[in-house]
């Protein structure tokens, strides 16, 4: 799957989608006619400035991209300004990199991970509040580049989301 891609250095961009017939993305709700889809579906969200072809298929070629399991939850991450799909130059050992997470979900947040090369560097604790935000800053003691970093929303009715990598160097 994409985390193993993301293990053998393959730099791409995370979403979710639903795998129907229907021809109606993100439709997917408890009692629906569709009857033969007794699951939901996931959603791709894209960053983009503006509403156009143009803007969607450039966020989408640089990684301004994240999935959901179908709730509407909004996800920033950046790491010293940049939004997640960044590819960031390695910096100089014992470097500060500043990561912030915003998440603003449809319930409350119950955790929020943050993976630095598929491993979890960090895990905070929702405040039982549906819009969080996070901070931290992690530092590059050895830099071994290149690493990648992303990040896990969970929600407490059990929906998720996932962001798309940073990655430095």
């Amino acid at each position: 799957g994409g985390w193993e891609a993301l293990a053998r250095g393959y730099r791409l961009g995370m979403i979710a989608s639903s795998d129907n017939h229907v021809g109606m993305p993100g439709r997917s709700y408890p009692h629906d006619r569709q009857v033969h889809t007794p699951f939901p579906g996931g959603l791709a969200a894209i960053w983009a400035p503006e509403l156009t072809r143009e803007a969607l298929f450039d966020a989408l070629r640089n990684r301004r991209c994240y999935g959901t399991t179908g709730a509407r939850i909004v996800l920033r991450f950046s790491i010293n300004g940049e939004p997640m799909g960044s590819m960031l130059d390695a910096v100089a050992r014992d470097s500060t990199r500043e990561i912030k997470i915003d998440v603003v979900g449809t319930a409350p947040v119950s955790e929020v991970e943050l993976l630095r090369d598929g491993e979890i560097n960090s895990v905070w604790q929702g405040s039982h509040k549906a819009a969080e935000r996070f901070q931290t800053a992690d530092r590059d003691l050895l830099n071994e580049a290149p690493h990648y970093y992303y990040v896990r929303v969970y929600q407490e009715d059990g929906q998720r989301a996932w962001s798309s990598p940073i990655w430095i160097g």
